[in-house]
């Protein structure tokens, strides 16, 4: 793309429509009318996108997310959920955007890790629920009295914060935030973002289930992606470093690698209705490919590679079918060990980027209020197992057509 053509398509995603289409407001009730598009206005125009009508080059997820200064890149369903942001991570620090990464995680060990850094690290302590994971903890705790700890087997934040500063000589934190209900972790995402003055987060779940509203056949995995989804929603908006400026907190959530979940009984005909109400709610936000030519995608890979040869006992399902997604494989290939002997679905589909807004997913989650209260995820099992005996399961749904 030579430079005038950048900038044609920068004009067509971000300036606002001049002639091309017009749009009156009621005075009464506020309500936008769109007015008609006139072909020759739209031809003649330097630009297309308005509040009302996108362009063909505008994805909405990127121009809101372009908009933003402090960026806080989310593992929604905890463990590898936030190597599925990599790719996005990376994109966004070459545009000089400052970016965070966090992660619900599976660690058990964490509320102990979090005492022994706060007795030992007090200036760095962030809050009872959250550690700021970086390739330096394994020496800081082997200097501890609680030396025996750190979970070597697995702890995926600690590891992809050494692949940072082990192969990239960068200092990359990952604030990792144990996994509870849904107060301590909501409280655990304000303290960060007052930390950070973090002014757009982007809840990333690998994998499908985070949209599964509560009447499906399966819902995969839902406490964890549950628990981030109300959490973020519900925090605060009286940030003083944005309310000074009249802003809040922008929340995305994204779903990469449609079709994995199936391993975990998630029907993705279910999903697709679900992405439906979405678009019909106004929460869509667009949805875009990694490619295997992508920098940012090699350097995903290579992250993966990296923390699967130092957990060998448990690489991620869902990074290693997404990854074998994009580089073209396809059906019942396992590239995965852990895999073996189930029927596995890799497919295109699963290197596409869904992005939402997530009020309107919050909004669709038909037990949100249910888990509002809850201090543990095993509150949070608890509610759903009773909700689910109450709903009409919804059994009418078909296989994708082929």
């Amino acid at each position: 793309m030579t430079q005038e053509e950048k900038k044609v398509a920068t004009q067509l995603s971000h300036e606002v429509l001049d002639g091309a289409s017009t749009t009156t407001t009621n005075t009464n009730t506020g309500e936008v009318k769109k007015e008609p598009l006139n072909v020759q206005n739209y031809l003649s125009s330097e630009a297309v996108s308005t509040s009302q009508r996108l362009s063909m080059f505008s994805i909405p997820f990127f121009d809101v997310v372009l908009s933003k200064k402090r960026i806080l890149l989310a593992g929604c369903g905890g463990g590898f959920d936030i190597y599925s942001g990599l790719p996005i991570f990376f994109a966004l620090k070459k545009l000089q955007k400052e970016v965070f990464l966090a992660n619900l995680t599976f660690v058990g060990e964490l509320p102990e890790l979090i005492a022994d850094f706060a007795t030992t690290s007090p200036s760095l302590h962030i809050h009872s629920a959250v550690l700021p994971v970086t390739a330096n903890l394994a020496s800081h705790i082997s200097q501890s009295a609680n030396k025996d700890l750190f979970p070597s087997h697995y702890f995926p934040e600690f590891y992809l914060s050494e692949w940072f500063q082990k192969t990239q000589n960068l200092d990359v934190p990952v604030y990792t935030i144990t996994r509870s209900g849904v107060v301590p972790v909501r409280a655990a995402y304000e303290a960060i973002c007052e930390k950070l003055q973090i002014d757009c987060i982007v809840l990333v779940d690998g994998g499908t289930d985070s949209l599964m509203r509560g009447d499906e056949i399966g819902l995969g995995s839902p406490e964890e992606d549950s628990v981030s989804i109300v959490a973020v929603n519900g925090m605060k908006q009286d940030f003083s470093y944005l309310s000074k400026m009249g802003e809040q907190i922008t929340k995305i959530m994204l779903n990469i690698g449609v079709g994995v979940d199936s391993f975990h009984g998630v029907r993705h005909g279910q999903w697709l209705r679900n992405v439906a109400r979405e678009i019909e709610a106004g929460g869509y936000l667009g949805c875009f490919a990694l490619m295997r030519e992508m920098v940012e995608v090699e350097l995903y890979k290579m992250a993966s590679e990296y923390v699967f040869k130092r957990m060998p006992t448990s690489p991620s399902i869902v990074v290693s079918s997404t990854l074998a997604a994009i580089d073209g494989k396809f059906g019942n290939y396992h590239a995965n060990s852990r895999t073996r002997g189930s029927k596995m679905y890799i497919n295109p589909l699963m290197g596409l980027v869904w992005c939402f807004e997530l009020a309107t997913v919050a909004k669709d989650l038909m037990y949100a209020d249910k888990i509002e209260q809850t201090k543990t995820m095993g509150e949070v099992r608890n509610i759903i197992l009773k909700f689910r005996n109450t709903v009409q399961i919804w059994t009418e749904w078909s296989n994708i057509p082929h």
